[in-house]
């Protein structure tokens, strides 16, 4: 998680409500199914909710719930099963991760292409400093919003052939995503 965002962490079971807060996070002891303790965990007020739970159904109700108490909230949900995903945006997630599905992304990745795999693990997952990945917000109107990260990076190119200012940027972006770039 950033680290300029207030994370509370609601849990039912006990041993991990402890770690939670041993690793510093507010925390919320409850069943997240209760509208009650969504309002003791500040639900109203949250920006972000992850929705991270063993069974389907009651992440259909949390979601359910959240949306009633926070329309605005946006919602990132755990899949359990494939053929909840669905179930789940309809239910109100804005973006549903399944697990098993990514797991196996990822094992064919590593098996068809293990140096890329291992470059994106390390700038996703490995805390690097050296590389990140960073989503940028081109604001409307914007002159480059129109174009593509592709078209951008040909910019960048073109400028550094010209030994411009923008030779000497120390980011990169990335095709297709032309709000997307990655610190060198």
């Amino acid at each position: 998680m950033r680290e300029d965002k207030e994370v509370v962490v609601v849990d039912s079971k006990p041993a991990r409500y402890e770690a939670a807060l041993a690793a510093g996070f507010l925390c919320v002891n409850g069943d997240a199914t209760d509208d009650d303790v969504l309002c003791r965990a500040a639900l109203p007020r949250a920006s972000i909710l992850i929705v991270s739970l063993q069974s389907d159904g009651d992440a259909i109700s949390v979601v359910l719930s959240a949306r009633v108490l926070n329309p605005d909230v946006r919602i990132v949900a755990r899949a359990n099963a494939a053929h909840n995903e669905e179930k789940l945006r309809r239910a109100g997630v804005d973006h549903v991760v399944n697990p098993l599905e990514i797991g196996a992304k990822r094992l064919a990745a590593f098996a068809q292409q293990p140096a890329v795999a291992d470059f994106v693990d390390v700038v996703m997952h490995g805390g690097s400093r050296e590389y990140s990945l960073e989503e940028l917000v081109v604001p409307q109107g914007s002159p480059v919003e129109p174009h593509t990260g592709h078209e951008i990076a040909g910019w960048r190119d073109r400028d550094r052939d010209r030994h411009s200012r923008a030779a000497h940027c120390p980011r990169r972006v990335l095709p297709r995503r032309p709000a997307a770039c990655v610190d060198r």
